[in-house]
């Protein structure tokens, strides 16, 4: 997901220098860029006059009534939740919910405290790093630097308050529901609609709104005729929904990522959950509308996902899913083009997902879900497509969908082997019983949303025997420390020839970056072995250098090979260097100038470089906000063809 203020046509402060994106663009795509904008500006006018009107009835506080509140005393009419509680389920949020009462939540996959002596919930605070936001017009936020503004946003997604209303409806025990009645009496009373961090992002207002119906789904039913919380919710679903129709997150349905989906998503629980509300079947059938729609545009047609990111494709279909169990729920079917889309997105986060369970970070991760119940690790995406139960609608298994994962899964699934290209999101990977392989060339910029993209063009992960030996970096964070942000999102965090110090698309702000060339890649099955083949142009109008690999393995010899290819490369070039990026648990046991052997518990491999090698300290970062150091084994190149050889040590 993105961060206010990061991806806007907003200027930059770059080296104490204002910089407008937008103007940076002109001069760099010249007219067309400037006729192309103005087409959107003409098409977005309707959504910019109501997104206005909606600031300035927020600046002025004025009270948006709700529908639901002016009908009688009764208990308005509840729609069903996109999943049932399972008793499994309600031991998961049993244990979550002690947690919580104690101060203590999962946060980016990590038990962390929240609050201790304190009774207040951290609604403007970055607890994290001890950063406070003023609650003011959130067309107006400030953010204090040095801060990491997913922090107030994922404590305010309100998944606590599922796990809350699940161990209270299971229980019976009060202290549940005291929790929950205080949580969102809390967050009604800290936040007025439209002010502070957590209304910042229509995004995390979707995401806020789903979880928000959903506990109360499951209360409902033992609640008194004239209990306070009918009003709330209804009064919190009216809200979030006119903030989320004002606000949503596309220009012109011409431009639109994961936010939008969850902007979808939100109005969908609105919708179907509180069908009395008159705005709200507008809302419900907007969103269904938008979301078969959008699924065609956002899952391409081989299953990837448009953004480039693996982890964000996996948040992707979590949110296409639930939405589409909100509606089939409900009496509303989805097409079976929008199933085949979400079964196409599982079944490419499956071929992502290697068999120790610890899918490539390839792009950005920044830990997100929709709803979580399991501890258990966000890496292994497999369970996307045993939901799907290998086709067609989500079968009746949703609980798979919130589980991060569950011992059963890979059983129900079955192994993946062979080679499998995705040619439009431009990956492709190879397995077998001992190796798993994956060389990126992502290309997200020919969508226009770079945002969740890093300098990873021809970049490869390797695992063997289940070990990871060869890895991408990792996101670490989106604002804390931009130091981190671009040095993980940087060539030099891949296993792949970075020239100079010259990235392949340079960064402008947290997520943009301006785009210097395209990608290919294609593969091919021989008779010992696969071959995988990939070029991209990002350094020719700088450098006049085209990159082109090859990564060729051989099955029976058990040996990778890489042969990289530097056109237009001579003595005059700019000085070129070729990474390899260890898994932080890899241990070098010798290194002799072009050798090294590298141990990952019981597999071990060698790397033979066509020249020196030399260790350089680099990050890794396995869940957002989590880093630590791993090393980066480097190689100068010295000519414009060179060979390098992984030998999987038997």
């Amino acid at each position: 997901m993105g961060v206010a203020n990061g991806h806007s046509g907003r200027p930059l402060l770059r080296n104490g220098v204002i910089v407008s994106r937008s103007l940076k663009r002109i001069a760099a795509e010249g007219h067309s860029y400037v006729l192309k904008k103005c087409c959107i500006k003409a098409l977005g006018c309707r959504s910019r006059v109501v997104k206005k009107r909606f600031v300035r009835a927020r600046a002025e506080r004025k009270v948006l009534v709700s529908p639901l509140q002016a009908q009688s005393s009764s208990a308005p009419r509840v729609g069903a939740a996109a999943f049932d509680m399972t008793d499994e389920l309600a031991g998961y949020a049993l244990d979550l919910s002690d947690r919580f009462i104690g101060g203590e939540m999962l946060l980016f996959g990590r038990p962390v405290v929240f609050r201790e002596e304190e009774r207040e919930y951290p609604w403007h605070r970055d607890f994290l790093n001890d950063a406070h936001y003023a609650p003011l017009l959130y067309t107006s936020l400030h953010r204090p630097g040095h801060d990491e503004i997913k922090v107030p946003w994922e404590f305010g997604r309100m998944q606590a308050a599922v796990h809350l209303a699940m161990a209270w409806a299971s229980t019976g025990r009060s202290c549940y529901g005291d929790e929950l009645r205080g949580l969102l009496e809390s967050f009604s009373r800290e936040n007025p609609v439209g002010y502070g961090v957590q209304w910042a992002c229509a995004m995390e207002v979707g995401i806020r709104i789903f979880n928000v119906l959903h506990a109360y789904v499951l209360v409902a039913p033992q609640l008194a005729i004239d209990d306070s919380l009918h009003i709330l919710i209804g009064r919190l679903a009216y809200e979030h929904g006119a903030y989320l129709f004002a606000n949503l997150e596309t220009d012109a349905r011409l431009y639109e990522n994961n936010h939008y989906v969850a902007n979808l998503l939100g109005l969908a629980a609105i919708g179907v959950i509180l069908p009395d509300c008159d705005k709200g079947r507008k809302w419900r059938d907007y969103a269904r509308r938008e979301a078969e729609r959008v699924i065609r545009k956002q899952v391409l047609p081989d299953g990837t996902g448009f953004e480039g990111s693996v982890r964000y494709a996996r948040l992707i279909w979590e949110m296409f899913a639930l939405i589409g169990l909100l509606y089939e729920r409900n009496g509303l079917e989805m097409s079976n083009g929008y199933w085949q889309r979400a079964s196409l997105l599982a079944s490419y986060l499956s071929w992502m997902t290697p068999d120790s369970g610890e899918s490539p970070q390839i792009g950005d991760n920044d830990s997100g879900r929709v709803l979580f119940f399991s501890t258990e690790s966000y890496a292994d995406l497999r369970y996307a497509a045993c939901a799907m139960g290998g086709g067609g609608a989500v079968c009746n298994l949703p609980e798979k969908m919130v589980f991060a994962s569950s011992p059963q899964v890979n059983q129900e699934l079955g192994e993946l082997r062979g080679l499998k290209l995705f040619p439009e999101g431009r990956f492709s990977v190879y397995r077998d019983d001992e190796v798993f392989l994956c060389v990126a060339a992502t290309d997200a910029h020919r969508f226009d949303v770079p945002g969740h993209t890093h300098g990873d063009k021809l970049s490869f992960t390797l695992e063997y025997r289940n070990r990871a030996f060869f890895n991408d970096g990792g996101t670490g964070n989106y604002t804390c420390d931009s130091s981190v942000r671009d040095s993980l999102r940087s060539v030099r965090a891949h296993s792949t020839i970075q020239l100079a110090s010259a990235e392949q698309n340079e960064f402008e702000g947290v997520f943009w970056s301006r785009r210097n060339g395209t990608s290919h890649l294609k593969a091919s099955r021989g008779d010992h072995g696969v071959m995988i083949e990939g070029t991209h142009d990002c350094y020719q109008k700088r450098f006049g250098i085209t990159h082109r690999r090859r990564v060729i393995y051989d099955d029976g010899f058990k040996t990778v090979r890489i042969e990289d290819i530097l056109e237009g490369w001579n003595s005059t070039a700019p000085e070129a260097t070729l990474r390899f990026v260890l898994d932080p648990r890899v241990e070098v046991l010798t290194l002799l100038d072009n050798r090294a052997v590298l141990r990952h518990g019981d597999a071990k491999v060698t790397l033979i470089t066509p020249a020196a090698l030399s260790v350089e300290r680099g990050y890794y970062s396995r869940e957002y906000a989590q880093l630590c150091e791993t090393s980066v084994l480097v190689c100068p190149v010295r000519e414009a063809s060179l060979t390098t050889l992984i030998e999987l040590v038997r």
